[in-house]
């Protein structure tokens, strides 16, 4: 394996003379194949986010996040003026290093995609365990046209166990950029490895995501409401940094709660038979079971005793979570304002809301303080941002070049 990284290494940068209009052309032919209902991935990997990755790669959202980030896509073919008397043009960072989690690997399909946008060689490590969606989207990919053709071949594709830490030291020595995705731990060891001196760590960590209900929605007919929040739910099987594990409503009367989390039990074991996610550990199973036990002497349980993907409990805690996953939701009160330094962590990612109120931006206001990074929609919750955990990746993997403008 040594011996690959070392070609890969050396091969010239396929994309760099690449017109950046040809890579988001071809991209987005690729989008429209997958999601053609005919797809075999729609139905090998139904629940990863298809639909999604298919929209990511899309020429109207490609476009937006270069224009966004780099105010024209031009910079990336040739000096443009961005300020008074300098031009500018956006260069390859060079090589770029992915570290995928193996919970959620679609997550890294989509930061592997801002490393071919800014026309980056990319080396993408694969858990050893992991499944082959990656490796199948790039085999579709490679597929669409020529263009296409340079973009999977300037990737390579590493599947190796995590306890073999040369391949990964000699990963991170060569990398321009690190993208880490994973565990607390599994980031901290990684971004410790020996790098070059001007080498940037992108560091997506373990994270927490909840929702709040305003007292508002709960008094409409919440049927609709429910089917975002499953979405939000059961998308990368809760396993997502932004999947949400618990729902606080304001203001809400018992009646209120307890309608709410029945229809949502109901929904969330309807909804789960339309995704396919792989079977549940028996430890899982026995986890949520002694949950609902504890819940069911203690507390309320709102599920069906045959279905173990939609378990909804309630309880009179002021705290999210703990994350269960398999469908696992906690419904709570909103606590009060002053609770939330006292029983929130820092470590909060997504905050999916039924609409901004009057009465909710205090509540905004002081999570952010704690460290909230986005605020969505309910059943946006998911949606793969190029800013994200508040970094703007994009202008992290390239670099600038200026020429006066005479």
């Amino acid at each position: 394996m040594q011996k690959l990284i070392d070609n890969f290494e050396r091969k010239p940068n396929l994309l760099v003379d690449v017109k950046i209009e040809k890579i988001v052309n071809s991209l987005n032919k690729f989008s429209i194949k997958i999601l053609k209902s005919k797809n075999f991935l729609n139905n090998k990997y139904r629940g990863y986010g298809l639909p999604f990755i298919a929209e990511w790669c899309s020429k109207n959202n490609l476009e937006k996040i270069l224009n966004e980030s780099f105010g024209s896509m031009e910079t990336l073919n040739k000096f443009s003026s961005k300020k008074k008397g300098i031009k500018f043009k956006v260069l390859p960072r060079g090589l770029v290093v992915h570290w995928i989690a193996g919970n959620v690997p679609t997550l890294g399909f989509l930061s592997l995609i801002l490393g071919i946008i800014t026309k980056n060689k990319n080396i993408v490590r694969l858990p050893s365990f992991s499944k082959n969606i990656l490796i199948d989207l790039l085999k579709e990919l490679k597929k669409v046209d020529s263009i296409a053709d340079k973009i999977t071949n300037n990737i390579l594709i590493l599947r190796y166990d995590k306890q073999d830490i040369k391949i990964s030291q000699k990963l991170s020595t060569i990398a321009d950029t690190k993208i880490i995705w994973g565990s607390d731990e599994v980031c901290k060891t990684l971004k410790n490895l020996p790098t070059k001196l001007d080498c940037d760590n992108l560091i997506f960590s373990n994270k927490i995501s909840f929702i709040i209900v305003d007292k508002e929605a709960l008094k409409k007919n919440t049927s609709l409401l429910i089917k975002k929040i499953s979405r939000d739910i059961l998308i990368f099987d809760q396993k997502a940094c932004a999947s949400p594990h618990t729902i606080f409503l304001q203001n809400a009367t018992q009646k209120q709660i307890f309608s709410f989390a029945k229809n949502l039990s109901k929904n969330l074991k309807k909804t789960y038979r339309n995704y396919q996610f792989s079977p549940t550990t028996n430890q899982k199973k026995i986890k949520i079971l002694n949950l609902r036990l504890k819940y069911s002497l203690k507390h309320k349980v709102f599920s069906d005793y045959d279905d173990l993907n939609s378990t909804v409990l309630y309880d009179n805690k002021s705290i999210i979570g703990p994350a269960i996953e398999n469908g696992t939701i906690f419904v709570r009160k909103l606590p009060k304002l002053n609770l939330l330094k006292k029983d929130f962590p820092n470590n909060i990612q997504t905050l999916g809301i039924t609409k901004i109120t009057k009465n909710l931006e205090p509540y905004i206001n002081e999570l952010q303080k704690i460290g909230l990074a986005r605020i969505k929609m309910v059943g946006q919750m998911t949606n793969f941002e190029s800013t994200w955990d508040g970094l703007n990746i994009p202008l992290k993997l390239i670099k600038y070049s200026t020429l006066p403008n005479t």
